[in-house]
């Protein structure tokens, strides 16, 4: 009977724990009966953005063979992991997000017919292995994809000239992504690839290398190296590591100085046997912010002063961590944030290597400087 309501733009199924079955009473009241008004009806016909959400016992959501949802542009499913029949209907979803709906059949059948897609997020759905034949063929204009908690194997990508962000997090099977992945999406301005335990290897990033702006690669602990990142002419941010534990250091950034003067804040996650943080972060003079986190490194090199555009460091972890250089060349920092770090912490410090007008921080706490 929702179905029947002209104007109705937003709606929200939320928290209804014994609802198994949606049916043909939520498109119209009564029975319907061919020849009647119900024939010539469109249901939801407004209706605009609707979301089901934390419906654990939901195993069907049943359709009828009559126009419906003709302007819909946003469906959320989420917390649904019963659900296993959806409608087939839709022509018009603009954003779509299916999280935590353990079977592929919903994701299947809504994306049947689509071709107007422009957001995708896929969260927690068990049997995931692969994308649904002709999702993205389909939906070349999409401009975010987001597959998070899957356990699928492999990705191929048609020619997605407008996809602008992607994220791959928490893929367990994933064991390679092909380096070709990315030849056609040359819009791509943030790439994500994290929490992939078992990827050995990355695509190539020279067809990205005029648009990346952001590139997060973190916690895939199969990883030896890294594809070349000198291509990425207007990367601003970028996130790296840990890798594998194999390693005795962290991999070679051999071409990293070739992103100054663009690259602005930069994330380098460690282990406790790397004893070294890349010397090449030397050259990085234009970064303003910088986290270094997981090392057993014992202090930081000399030139670390060399970084004169900092304004905030985060030190993380860093549990060998004893002395600092002296900073007083960065007059630009502004915030100094230290967690974990205990004998840096023990040791305590004057501080008087760290410029005067930087915000000290230790395990949250802020500290006062000893006078010289």
């Amino acid at each position: 009977m929702l179905g029947q309501l002209p104007h109705l733009r937003e709606l929200k199924l939320v928290e209804m724990p014994n609802l198994k079955c949606i049916d043909t009473s939520f498109y119209y009241r009564g029975h319907h009966h061919s020849g009647d008004i119900n024939e010539r009806l469109v249901y939801f016909p407004s209706l605009i953005s609707f979301k089901l959400s934390v419906m654990p016992n939901l195993e069907e959501w049943k359709e009828v063979e009559k126009l419906i949802f003709p302007r819909l542009e946003e469906l959320e499913i989420e917390d649904c992991p019963n659900l296993t029949a959806t409608p087939r209907c839709f022509t018009s979803i603009k954003k779509l997000t299916v999280r935590v709906v353990n079977s592929i059949s919903p994701l299947t059948n809504i994306c049947r017919n689509l071709t107007t897609l422009t957001s995708l997020s896929i969260h927690g759905v068990a049997e995931l292995t692969y994308l649904p034949d002709g999702l993205l063929e389909n939906n070349k204009s999409i401009t975010n994809l987001q597959i998070f908690s899957s356990p699928i194997k492999s990705l191929v990508f048609p020619d997605l000239v407008s996809l602008e962000y992607l994220y791959i997090s928490i893929c367990e099977e994933l064991t390679c992504l092909p380096s070709g992945l990315l030849q056609y999406c040359t819009s791509l301005r943030t790439l994500g690839i994290r929490n992939c335990s078992n990827l050995i290897a990355l695509p190539e990033l020279e067809p990205v290398g005029t648009s990346l702006g952001y590139l997060d690669i973190t916690h895939c602990y199969k990883l030896t190296c890294l594809p070349a990142l000198d291509c990425l002419s207007h990367l601003s941010k970028l996130s790296l590591g840990p890798f594998s534990k194999e390693l005795n250091s962290f991999p070679s950034l051999d071409t990293l100085q070739n992103l100054q003067p663009c690259l602005r804040q930069l994330e380098l996650y460690g282990w406790s046997h790397w004893e070294s943080i890349p010397e090449q972060l030397q050259h990085l003079t234009s970064l303003t912010c910088l986290i270094i986190e997981g090392f057993g490194i014992e202090t930081l090199p000399d030139w670390f002063g060399n970084l004169s555009c900092l304004h905030i460091i985060f030190i993380v972890d860093c549990k060998k961590l004893t002395y600092l250089p002296s900073m007083e060349s960065l007059t630009k920092l502004s915030e100094l944030y230290i967690f974990s770090c205990p004998l840096l912490k023990q040791r305590r410090p004057g501080w008087s290597e760290i410029p005067p007008q930087t915000h000290i921080r230790i395990d949250g706490d802020y500290v006062t400087r000893r006078p010289n």
